[in-house]
């Protein structure tokens, strides 16, 4: 197939088509990536070997998915064919865990959305908001419809404790909390139940030693007056005010060596500062005691990293021998495991404690100089109103895509060592997809890099599989719209024919394209200025549609 040159005439035509797509309630995202399209294929020749520009779907816009996005742009046999981007994802706004996984104290961590902002801002790349892959489309058909589909949706699920009581009301995963309050649409209406546990008791305990733990740890910890000048959710803010706990305890069933946190991580946790007065800030403590076992299995002396992280536990056990005046405490224990939790007497649908186990090190089974965790049937309890699991993320099986059960992500060729998923030609995964939830937002970048690179290599052998001819994907038409771009198809002259496949009913998905988005995050930053924050965001689906379609109230 060959691209031929679209006449300006059917391109002014298409531009008035796309303008009136803007703020219909159907998708909008067809007509302005039709337009774009088909002005590629006029301004650029037909390649020596025949072969069309190649298209890609990206399923996902975290990090994975903007960076792999960059750097199949990078790539320069794709730049000399010709390469046209997808974007998709499942939520109205971009960004993935760059907007609802960052801790609000962190807004360094959040410059990546310039980068994304202006991978986005590249002609060759349309963003399509509000499209669930696996529900709205079909991985089977994002793959027949293009060259290549990269799967970069993260780890959408959670790992459980396994224990009794988990379901018990104040039990929440740290996931949960944290969209919360970063303002995720999924979990706004859990206020009143985070409000209520706040209230319970004056004691959360997070379970996990990781930097999700310790953020969740230092949001309890903070308060609503240290986070107001922050892009934390409104209603986060509303609860905080209410009932914040006095005392934050995080566990870990392993010892202090083999905790997963990071030094940044843990300095900050060790300094907050509530206001100029001792009482009124955050003590950090660590049992001595608990340090003293966590030597069984030391961290290798070549592990400079894990020997600051050891050396500050050991500055705050000291310290913690004399009580300090502050309000309010996190502490950091180790070697407890959860066993099970216990139902509050004044309300037994609600947890009142959870019974932890205290265990040992010893060697792991598998030979691999590995530590695992035993029980001694020593027990401790632990009276709390908040409990909230951060044990780690799972990729959940999308479509019929091969699914490794055993390390919770697609199935990729080599176990994961390669991005291609097994048995699926043209398909790629990046990301926490691939090599499961580990890492922080710059690992995303190596691993962009690795998928790219092999979705170029395919191309350039010819290993990537055919496309369906002139397909605009994601495209939600009426009968009204098929029938105008019959028209746009006899004003070409001698262009191709601008033709349409309906992937989506568009009374049941509204797209949001890159300048809907554009609408959300300018309202946003308008309520925040008023606020005096860096942004409020929009917590509704509806509200960020009825923006992106120009008619909200900002």
């Amino acid at each position: 197939m060959t691209f031929t040159k679209t006449s300006p005439k059917s391109l002014a035509v298409l531009r008035r088509h796309s303008q009136k797509l803007q703020g219909s309630t159907a998708v909008r995202g067809l007509a302005n990536r039709t337009l774009s399209a088909c002005a590629a294929a006029s301004d650029s020749p037909t390649s020596g070997n025949d072969k069309p520009p190649l298209r890609v779907c990206v399923v996902g816009s975290g990090p994975a998915g903007f960076y792999t996005t960059k750097y199949l742009l990078k790539e320069q046999g794709l730049s000399d064919r010709g390469i046209t981007i997808d974007i998709v994802d499942r939520l109205p706004t971009p960004y993935g865990l760059v907007r609802s996984g960052v801790a609000p104290d962190h807004p360094e961590v959040k410059a990546a959305q310039n980068d994304f902002e202006q991978v986005a801002s590249d002609p060759r790349v349309s963003f399509f908001g509000n499209v669930t892959v696996g529900s709205d489309v079909s991985v089977a058909q994002l793959r027949e419809l293009y060259h290549a589909v990269v799967i970069a949706h993260g780890a959408g699920g959670d790992r459980s404790l396994g224990v009794p009581g988990e379901d018990l009301d104040g039990v929440l995963t740290a996931r949960a909390f944290v969209n919360w309050y970063n303002g995720h649409p999924d979990c706004a209406d859990l206020g009143p139940r985070i409000a209520a546990a706040l209230r319970h008791s004056d004691t959360a305990v997070v379970i996990g030693v990781g930097n999700v733990a310790l953020d969740c740890a230092r949001i309890l910890a903070k308060g609503a007056d240290a986070l107001r000048s922050t892009d934390i959710a409104a209603h986060a803010l509303e609860a905080l005010s209410a009932a914040a706990p006095k005392r934050i305890v995080v566990a870990g069933r392993r010892g202090a060596a083999q905790a997963s946190f990071t030094i940044k991580e843990l300095r900050e946790l060790t300094r907050i500062e509530l206001s100029l007065s001792a009482a009124q800030g955050v003590a950090c403590a660590v049992r001595e005691d608990e340090l003293r076992l966590s030597d069984a299995a030391p961290p290798p002396p070549q592990d400079r990293a894990k020997q600051r992280i050891m050396a500050l536990l050991g500055a705050v056990a000291e310290a913690s021998k004399v009580p300090p005046p502050h309000s309010r405490e996190v502490q950091l224990r180790f070697l407890l495991s959860p066993r099970r939790m216990v139902p509050s007497p004044a309300d037994p649908a609600r947890v009142g404690a959870i019974e932890m186990e205290r265990t040992a090190l010893v060697a792991a089974d598998d030979g691999s100089g590995a530590v695992r965790a035993k029980g001694t049937g020593v027990t401790e309890t632990i009276d709390c109103g908040l409990v909230l699991t951060s044990i780690g993320y799972r990729t959940l099986p999308l479509d019929d895509l091969p699914y490794d059960a055993r390390r919770a992500t697609v199935a990729c060729a080599g176990g994961g060592a390669s991005p291609r998923v097994e048995n699926a030609p043209g398909t790629y995964c990046a990301g926490w997809a691939r090599r499961g939830p580990s890492g922080i937002i710059g690992t995303n970048i190596l691993d962009a890099k690795f998928a790219a690179a092999a979705l170029a290599e395919d191309a350039a052998s010819g290993a990537l599989p055919g496309a369906a001819e002139a397909r605009w994907v994601i495209s939600v038409r009426s009968a009204a719209a098929l029938a105008e771009d019959a028209a746009l198809g006899a004003a070409g002259g001698g262009g191709r024919a601008v033709r349409t496949q309906a992937l989506l009913s568009d009374s049941a998905v509204a797209v949001v394209d890159w300048t809907g988005y554009q609408r959300i995050d300018a309202a946003e930053r308008a309520r925040g200025a008023a606020a005096s924050k860096p942004r409020e965001k929009v917590v509704r689906v509806a509200e960020m549609l009825s923006l992106a379609r120009g008619s909200g109230a900002d």
